[in-house]
């Protein structure tokens, strides 16, 4: 799979296993957007990963909210 290049939606991506998947995708030359509902996790883990990350807080049970998300990214990435 291709992944430089590519823009990637990482769930739970302020801590752990997504924070891991956020780090290795950028070092593959890969942008991503990190969603989590811990903020300051959230906004720290995309800091470190620099100006190919972003974050947001979504809770990605709440239907609705979900979709407008997935609408704004496809619009600023593609």
């Amino acid at each position: 799979m291709k992944i430089q290049g590519k823009h990637f939606v990482i769930t739970g991506g302020g801590s752990g296993l997504g924070a891991a998947t956020a780090e290795y995708l950028v070092k593959q030359g890969a942008s991503v957007t990190l969603v989590d509902m811990n903020v300051e996790a959230g906004e720290q883990q995309a800091k470190q990963l620099g100006p190919k990350a972003d974050f947001v807080k979504l809770d990605v049970t709440d239907e609705a909210a979900a979709e407008q998300f997935f609408k704004d990214v496809l619009v600023k990435h593609g």
